[in-house]
């Protein structure tokens, strides 16, 4: 029982290292994206999404 806990800890924890590589490395490619495809209603969704903070706050929400 002990073992399968220790597999599936360490399965989450590699899954979501692998979860945030992938999240930096094409993090500015979706930000050239982004700029490149703006249309008011997603400037206006961006808008909303800053007002909560810059990204300590955004990792808090996703770990909640």
């Amino acid at each position: 029982m002990k073992q399968r806990a220790l597999f599936y800890w360490t399965l989450g924890i590699v899954t979501a290292a692998i979860v945030v590589a992938i999240a930096f490395y094409y993090d500015a490619s979706v930000v050239a994206f982004m700029a490149s495809h703006q249309t008011p209603g997603m400037r206006n969704f961006m808008q909303n999404v800053s007002r909560f903070g810059d990204w300590p706050v955004h990792f808090l929400v996703g770990l909640a």
